[in-house]
């Protein structure tokens, strides 16, 4: 329910699949406040069901008893689970949130040890009937990925990591194969039609990129000299820009295709649902295409030149609206995430644009 309204929330998703809610609240040092907090959410929204509460970081056998016994007097739902407090499955959070599951905080270990509290801790089988109880429309199946027609180099590693794993299916599906490699630790670019860069961590490997100069000088040449289509977003627009700074006020070298320095500030500056329109011609589309994602950084710009051609006009869900994104020759580089299910064309755009190169059309690469 967190916003200004519901939309975008989990609650709005839920009515409009008529899916009942597992409400999980944390119930530390509660035990009758545990059904105030469950009743107001039940009455909070009346067109939203709450069909099961999970207790978690309850402090022992009687805690539970307390928080289940004051549910169970005042609440339509029913507890179904009472989790135990354990500090050895916090997971560790940095500036943009939980470190990422690639990372490995959750070593196999911890992964047994939690499949095993949730089975001593949760009915299971109470879980199970609740989502067969769902009479909603059946989710259609993805959409099957075309004859490849274009290849998309990925960048994929511990710098590069926040995707839509959408846009990897709808890109398939309009005929991309796609191509994962590190601008960390790869020496050369896979020989491909297109680039991707998603967002991530940047500034956590900000020394390494910029150590990695013949992978820097090879996107730079990719997209100034080839004319090789390019999407980056958020993390991938610092990448190609001149430098990035540290908070530690260091200034590490970047593509430089973009003329500007990235500075990494404490605070976060932009956290955002946001639609933009788009201006001018770009590789995902031209003036008038309509598209929505997300917005969440800790940097700012130094902002371009009016000779940059701005992408974007964003709009954001209070009505407030800004020029954003920027084109350099076939390169279009943003901190909006864009999630292409909300406009497909986006992805059979790009790779339209990848294929106008060729390169599918040699003998794929034998990657390291």
């Amino acid at each position: 329910l967190d916003g200004a309204s519901d939309e975008g929330s989990t609650a709005q998703i839920a009515k409009w699949l008529g899916a009942p809610v597992v409400l999980v609240i944390d119930v530390e040092a509660m035990a009758r406040s545990a059904a105030a907090t469950v009743l107001g959410f039940e009455g909070f929204d009346t067109g939203l069901e709450i069909g099961a509460v999970i207790a978690n970081r309850v402090a022992g056998d009687t805690h539970a008893r307390f928080v289940r016994d004051a549910i169970a007097a005042r609440c339509h739902a029913t507890l179904v689970g009472a989790i135990p407090r354990d500090e050895a499955l916090v997971l560790p959070e940095r500036h943009l949130g939980l470190v990422t599951a690639g990372e490995g905080p959750l070593t196999p270990d911890a992964r047994r040890r939690l499949a095993e509290i949730v089975e001593r801790s949760v009915d299971l089988d109470a879980l199970w009937n609740l989502a067969r109880s769902v009479r909603g429309a059946s989710p259609g199946d993805a959409p099957p990925p075309a004859p490849p027609r274009a290849r998309i180099g990925v960048a994929r590693d511990p710098a590069f990591c926040f995707y839509y794993r959408d846009n990897f299916a709808l890109l398939e599906a309009a005929g991309a194969e796609l191509v994962f490699w590190s601008p960390l630790t790869d020496r050369e670019l896979p020989r491909v039609d297109g680039l991707y860069f998603g967002g991530g961590y940047p500034e956590l490997h900000a020394a390494a990129l910029a150590a990695n100069a013949p992978v820097r000088k090879a996107v730079r040449a990719f997209a100034a000299t080839t004319g090789g289509p390019i999407y980056a977003e958020c993390g991938g627009l610092m990448y190609l820009a001149d430098a990035l700074e540290d908070l530690d006020g260091a200034t590490h070298t970047m593509v430089g295709l973009l003329p500007t320095t990235v500075r990494l500030r404490p605070r976060r500056l932009s956290l955002a649902y946001t639609e933009v329109t788009f201006t001018g011609a770009t590789p995902l589309g031209g003036a008038g295409v309509v598209a929505r994602g997300h917005e969440f950084h800790y940097s700012r710009i130094d902002p371009p030149s009016d000779a940059v051609p701005r992408a974007y006009r964003v709009r954001r869900r209070h009505g407030e609206e800004h020029a954003e994104g920027y084109v350099v020759g076939r390169a279009l580089m943003s901190y909006v995430h864009l999630h292409f299910a909300s406009n497909p064309a986006l992805a059979e755009r790009f790779v339209a644009a990848c294929a106008a190169r060729g390169v599918c059309r040699e003998p794929a690469p034998t990657m390291r």
